[in-house]
């Protein structure tokens, strides 16, 4: 029964090693889902953006051809009023308005041809962003997916270990905890084992004293780095 508080201590220290390795992947999952909701959100504001400039292109097309259809129209009511004209010279100015209006719709008449090129290739380019969008959205999805489960998978993991805490801990002297609770804060192996007489985190040299301390079950912190040390089981002598 001798070494069992000293096994319990050594579980301890290790399920803690195993809770703070599950409380870095969780905080990593986080860091990596929130980079992938981040990127997610980019590609639908550019695909929004895209979309309106596709939607501005129109506007311009039917802008330009409202204004093409409306000089169409003034052109015909001159055209019924040269018919009409009382003299030549309200003949000549009349030929001369219809004149300036053909000039004004041949301008129009270009600007909506390149209106429409314009369009057609801004929706060309916004299908294809479109199409490479929604499949790049499918992987980051599925990525999403499978990094909650992984996280969640985890959380559940941390928390059926956490609960075997109080049991390591039942029974272990207080002084023991409380500077295993000043060590951990320190250093990530505030308990480490004797190897080739030396403590295995600085290598400082166990005095044949503390060596049969050990041996004994005793616990003891390195006089160096203060880490708790113990010796592996087969090198305890059987009591």
């Amino acid at each position: 029964m001798a070494e069992l508080p000293l096994q319990r201590f050594i579980d301890l220290v290790a399920l803690d090693q195993t809770i703070n390795t599950l409380e870095r992947q969780i905080a990593q999952f986080e860091v990596e889902i929130a980079k992938t909701k981040e990127e997610l959100s980019f590609h639908t504001i550019s695909l929004e953006r895209s979309h309106q400039t596709v939607k501005d292109a129109k506007k311009n097309v039917d802008k330009l051809e409202l204004e093409l259809k409306d000089y169409d129209a003034q052109e015909k009511e001159k055209k019924q009023r040269l018919e009409s004209a009382a003299s030549s010279v309200e003949y000549a100015a009349i030929s001369k308005e219809i004149d300036h209006l053909k000039n004004l719709q041949n301008d129009i008449e270009e600007q909506v041809v390149e209106a429409w090129r314009v369009y057609e290739a801004v929706q060309k380019e916004y299908e294809e962003r479109k199409v490479q969008i929604q499949d790049h959205e499918h992987v980051l999805n599925v990525k999403m997916q499978d990094l909650a489960q992984k996280q969640h998978e985890a959380q559940q993991q941390l928390s059926e270990i956490g609960a075997q805490r109080p049991l390591k801990i039942k029974d272990l002297p207080d002084e023991w905890l409380e500077k295993y609770d000043i060590m951990k804060k320190q250093v990530s192996n505030p308990v480490v084992a004797v190897q080739q007489d030396s403590c295995s985190a600085c290598f400082y040299k166990i005095s044949q004293q503390d060596l049969t301390l050990l041996r004994k079950r005793k616990m003891l912190q390195c006089k160096d780095c203060y880490r708790f040390l113990y010796l592996p089981s087969d090198q305890q002598d059987a009591e």
